[in-house]
Parts: C-alpha cells; structure tokens; sequence
C-alpha cells in the first residue's frame, strides 16, 4: 500500500470525507482483497457436519438437525404442481360464511393436495 494511503491506517487519523480520499481508499481496499487467495465459506452445517464426523446434519434450507449415521440421500423426485382442475375441486370442497373463512381452509386444502401428489 502506498504511503499516502498508510497514513489514513494509523490510529487517530484524521480522514477527510472527499471523492478523491475515498477512491484512493476504496481502491487501496480492493488492490488488498484482489491479492487475497479466495477462501470459501464454510456454514455453521459444515462445521457441525465435520466435528461430528457426519453424524450430525443440519439441513441449510430448512434448519432440520439430523442425528445419526450419515446415509444415502433418496434420489429427488420432481416437483408435481396442482392442474387447474385439481385447483378448482380443492376450492369445491371448501365451505365457508365470507372471503377471510375461506383463505386457511382453501391455504392448508391445497397444501393437503399439494404434499399428497408429492410424498
């Protein structure tokens, strides 16, 4: 880093807020950061997963904790969505008095219909 630079580094300096003094400093930065080999992050389920000899998962989207021995993943099916026929049973079957009844009832129906076609 140049010596210009340096000097807004020591403790106490004064750095004056200007487009020149920031460019020179964001530049500096980004000079540093491109010298830096690129390290990967490892998350917290890496870490758990590793100090645990993989007898401890924690799934990255969903945050479930699996205890146990590490086993084979099932192979993933593709999604199954809902036609618009299947929509307009579910709707059918749910009974309601006004709009704000009908919103859960018909949420959680297609989410029934939903897991049914896809567990």
């Amino acid at each position: 880093m140049s010596e210009e630079v340096m000097k807004y580094l020591k403790p106490g300096a004064i750095v004056p807020v200007d487009v020149q003094t920031t460019a020179l400093l964001v530049n500096a930065l980004r000079e540093a950061l491109a010298e830096q080999p690129a390290q990967p992050y490892k998350g917290i389920a890496d870490h758990i997963n590793q100090a645990t000899n993989g007898r401890m998962r924690i799934d990255p989207v969903t945050g479930d904790v699996g205890i146990g021995t590490p086993s084979q993943q099932p192979a993933q099916r593709p999604w199954v969505g809902l036609t618009h026929k299947e929509v307009e049973e579910v709707w059918k079957r749910v009974e309601a008095s006004d709009f704000r009844d009908v919103v859960q009832p018909f949420a959680r129906a297609i989410e029934a219909a939903l897991r049914s076609k896809n567990t």
